[in-house]
């Protein structure tokens, strides 16, 4: 009992410390961070109005805002999935504020604090799915490939950027994965049949390109389908009514007929759009070792859980995958093609083109009937991502900039020898204390406690810059203004998902 408690105490730090919550504390405002603004946008405009339309909700000039419904151009499913736990938060706005927060800059009000919540609710349901997934791993083994998949670029979404869209598709796409191995090579019950449907339907106004992609799922697993007529009639109905909404939706927030059309108008993809061409596709097969293994965020760093996929799948014969490989195969590479057309000007921490693989890859794995060949290099490969997150924004290196990326493209944001950088700096006490004081430990001492006696002791013992203590006591000052009560209840968010999290890892 007691070292179940330890390892259970000793899980919820290793996954607390990754928290970032700068972007709940020091984001003064949303205006600039177009991805994440509009996903806050959709959000608000269910919570707060329960409506669907943005015509008098802000008045924004950005490209990425349709010019005639005013509606963000990023897909709206997220926002939507989101918005119940924003609702419920903004309760507290009003109580606390006596109104709703401002809708281009909710940071640091309860209604924001409501979309974290909402993360983390759809982050742990996820992995509830993976767990479920039928495996002959022992629950310290599939505790393993969890975290793995957790720290494959998914982190920096669950921990960071909690606006983007990237966890609510990899609850979707977990979902989707669940359901079809639970009916593979069985004939499928209508509820199941109606729950892939739902899931369906939630992805195509989520991620597009992830929905087209999971519909292989089909082809992928043997499902066996027959229903009774009256059970078919009802599909239809349900199927029509899904349909509808689509259209509804889509013409109501963008005046289309799919929401899909409608990436055209985001800034982003239309440069996706227009750069599609074979070109760019024979040169990413050629860049394949460099996105596997560049040390400028490669794959077999920051999202690992892909090549152990890709790797059981070559040792097909000592899984219980039972798979129609043709289509996997076909699965796996439309991910592929994407990167190769990005050529990552997606400019984010890791690969976030493949969340939407990660719970895939995470199923294959736990298909495997043991570990033994690959346990050691999947441990050394998560402590590796491990670190390489931890260490995320600790210095000048140790973050995006201007720089190379790992197709040799010069871009804005890169992570030009990340992970090069993060060994020689590995030690370096300013990184150390720069990570520490971006935790949400450090965050509660600073807000609650004298900063003055911990700063006389960084100055007399630890050789920082003064530019460096400066700037922390910036940004400590900032958080004496923040309320109390959110404070509390966004440190409570990361503990239980924390908590809880670590419970589901050990089984």
């Amino acid at each position: 009992m007691k070292i179940s408690l330890n390892k259970t105490v000793i899980l919820l730090f290793i996954i607390s410390i990754l928290f970032k919550p700068t972007w709940l504390f020091n984001n003064g405002t949303l205006a600039d961070e177009v991805d994440d603004l509009s996903y806050w946008l959709h959000s608000a405009t269910l919570s707060f109005d329960q409506d669907f339309k943005y015509v008098n909700d802000h008045q924004i000039t950005k490209d990425t805002i349709n010019s005639s419904t005013n509606a963000p151009s990023h897909a709206p499913g997220s926002g939507y999935m989101a918005s119940p736990f924003v609702y419920l938060f903004s309760w507290l706005d009003i109580i606390v504020d006596g109104k709703i927060p401002d809708r281009t800059n909710p940071v640091k009000t309860f209604s924001y604090a409501g979309y974290f919540a909402s993360t983390l609710f759809y982050c742990y349901f996820a992995f509830v799915f993976l767990r479920k997934i039928k495996s002959n791993l022992s629950n310290n083994e599939v505790g393993i490939i969890l975290f793995v998949t957790f720290m494959s670029t998914l982190v920096h979404f669950v921990a960071t950027r909690f606006l983007m869209s990237h966890v609510y598709e990899f609850f979707l796409v977990s979902v989707l994965v669940f359901l079809f191995d639970k009916n593979n090579n069985h004939r499928i019950s209508e509820a199941d049949l109606y729950k892939i449907l739902l899931a369906y339907f939630f992805l195509s106004i989520t991620r597009p390109s992830t929905f087209l992609f999971s519909l292989l799922f089909f082809g992928i697993f043997k499902l066996i389908i027959k229903i009774k007529k009256i059970a078919l009639i009802r599909l239809g109905i349900f199927v029509i009514f899904l349909s509808t909404l689509y259209v509804s939706l889509a013409r109501t927030i963008y005046g289309e007929n799919s929401i899909g059309l409608n990436i055209g108008a985001n800034s982003t993809t239309s440069g996706y759009l227009s750069d599609f061409n074979f070109e760019r596709i024979f040169a990413g097969i050629l860049d394949l070792f460099a996105i596997f293994f560049s040390t400028s965020m490669g794959i077999a760093w920051s999202t690992p859980i892909v090549i152990v996929g890709i790797v059981v799948l070559c040792l097909i014969n000592r899984t219980t995958l039972d798979l129609r490989i043709f289509f996997v195969l076909i699965y796996i590479s439309a991910y592929f093609l994407v990167l190769f057309i990005w050529q990552g000007n997606e400019v984010a921490y890791g690969q976030r083109l493949l969340i939407g693989l990660t719970p895939f890859m995470s199923f294959v794995a736990l298909k495997l009937n043991d570990l033994k060949f690959i346990k050691i290099p999947l441990i050394l490969s998560s402590f590796v991502t491990y670190i390489g997150y931890l260490y995320f924004y600790s210095s000048q290196n140790l973050t995006l900039r201007l720089g190379e990326n790992l197709y040799g493209n010069i871009t804005k944001w890169s992570a030009e020898s990340y992970y090069s950088f993060l060994f020689k700096e590995l030690f370096y006490i300013e990184n150390i204390i720069s990570i520490l004081s971006r935790t949400v430990y450090a965050l509660n001492v600073f807000k609650f406690f004298n900063f003055d006696s911990l700063k006389i002791f960084i100055t007399n013992y630890i050789n920082l810059d003064i530019n460096k203590i400066d700037r922390l006591e910036t940004y400590v000052t900032s958080y004496e203004s923040i309320n109390s009560l959110y404070f509390i209840i966004v440190t409570v968010l990361i503990f239980y998902f924390s908590y809880l999290f670590s419970k589901l890892l050990k089984g």
